[in-house]
């Protein structure tokens, strides 16, 4: 159970990053609703992620 609360808090964290990467090269400018737009995106990417993950393991 631990093992994978870890593996899905890594996850997560990747994606926040990279999502927030992306989201400076197209909003240079940014804001709060571009923040929250790339939170709620990056949350809805890692659950799909953790689930694919979880699926092939078993």
């Amino acid at each position: 159970m631990k093992n994978e609360f870890w593996k899905f808090l890594i996850i997560s964290i990747i994606i926040i990053v990279v999502v927030n990467i992306i989201k400076h090269l197209i909003f240079p400018k940014g804001g709060t609703i571009s923040f929250f737009i790339s939170l709620i995106t990056a949350v809805i990417i890692g659950l799909l992620l953790y689930n694919k993950i979880t699926y092939i393991e078993k």
